[in-house]
């Protein structure tokens, strides 16, 4: 992903819902890290990956203003694996890996706040399922987009 992504309402991109950007708390933080913000620039929140947690399986926190944060991993271990496994072989395993599916779930103390899948394989397409109405579907999109680009590397 590169230094900025802007996420549009529409096609045409007449309207500008997010920004997301790198993180700016620290170095460590800006190649994990990303910050939302919405079209007038004010942050929405900000997700990161856990480098320490993702071994297994990919791990994720999120944070948003006045929720608190919530962490997302993947929920198979053999589909984490396969992917780790795909990304070693350079271009072949980049498109390999695009056609795995994957599946996240966002948790605040056990109980399920959001999720977000891929259930299916040469498309774009996904499926969030949010249990928590307080969430800022704005940020979660942004998460949502960002969690595939770098999935594609």
């Amino acid at each position: 992903m590169s230094d900025e992504l802007d996420i549009y309402a529409d096609e045409r991109r007449s309207e500008k819902l997010v920004t997301v950007r790198e993180s700016s708390k620290g170095w460590l933080a800006a190649l994990t890290g990303y910050e939302a913000f919405d079209h007038e620039g004010r942050l929405l929140g900000s997700f990161a990956v856990l480098p320490k947690k993702s071994v297994d399986r990919t791990t994720w926190e999120f944070e948003q203003p006045g929720l608190g944060r919530f962490v997302g991993r993947e929920r198979s271990v053999a589909t984490a694996r396969a992917r780790r496994l795909l990304t070693l072989f350079d271009t072949a395993g980049e498109i390999a890996g695009a056609l795995v599916k994957y599946h996240f779930d966002f948790t605040r103390d056990g109980e399920p706040v959001f999720s977000i899948d891929k259930p299916k394989v040469f498309d774009d397409w996904y499926r969030l399922t949010v249990h928590e109405d307080a969430v800022d579907r704005q940020l979660l999109f942004a998460l949502a987009v960002t969690m595939e680009a770098r999935q594609r590397g």
